[in-house]
């Protein structure tokens, strides 16, 4: 994403992020330009009054949600006055205007859907092969242990755990795209798909390496 100056005087990525600030200042600076023509273009009916609560304020909200692992309702309670200035949200008879919790699962589900996630994601994967000047890339798989009464998680006899798997395609440090499958599937049978999935995005890499690209499972925990 794109960095841009306002409140903190062009400060960089790397400079905002010890400050510890709140994800909804840090969202500020952060340009979604291209999300929203998606938004706009493939999420609302043509024509007319389109939206009634601005698409970028919706996205952003549903980025704090899935951040702070928090139920709709919850996310939107949570907001302080700082935040909804921060959100850009319009102000009327004393107060700011807030969308009510099913807006915003009505906006996830109904709106964006699977397939609007999936292709925010390759937006997102797009500019970050445009912009990034790293050369290489890492396929590897990350256990995603499953709660004990997870009915269809498979037993995982390596990690001696229920779980899934996400198997991921990174640029650097950056994951770029995942598949996700039953926690035994082996890495190597994802290895196409990963490729076929990052193609389009069209990274600038000179090598990719295999497997102990990040931390062990145990070493995460």
């Amino acid at each position: 994403m794109v960095f841009f100056a306002d409140e903190t005087q062009g400060l960089t990525l790397s400079e905002l992020l010890p400050n510890r600030i709140s994800i909804y200042r840090y969202l500020q600076h952060v340009d979604m330009y291209q999300l929203v023509r998606y938004l706009e273009d493939n999420c609302y009916k043509a024509g007319g009054n389109l939206y009634r609560h601005d698409p970028l304020t919706m996205l952003k909200l549903v980025v704090v949600k899935f951040f702070r692992q928090s139920s709709y309702k919850d996310t939107l309670l949570a907001l302080t006055d700082e935040d909804c200035r921060c959100l850009g949200l319009p102000w009327n008879k004393n107060r700011y205007v807030i969308p009510a919790h099913s807006t915003l699962h009505h906006f996830v589900k109904y709106r964006l859907k699977e397939e609007g996630f999936e292709k925010l994601m390759e937006i997102i994967g797009k500019i970050v092969c445009r912009e990034s000047h790293e050369k290489s890339g890492i396929m590897d798989s990350t256990p995603l242990e499953a709660s004990r009464y997870d009915q269809f998680a498979e037993f995982n006899p390596h990690y001696q755990c229920k779980m899934y798997k996400a198997h991921l395609f990174h640029l650097g440090d950056i994951p770029i795209f995942c598949s996700f499958s039953e926690g035994p599937k082996s890495d190597f049978t994802y290895a196409t798909d990963l490729i076929k999935g990052v193609e389009p995005m069209k990274p600038k890499i000179t090598a990719v390496f295999a497997d102990g690209g990040y931390d062990s499972f145990r070493d995460s925990c």
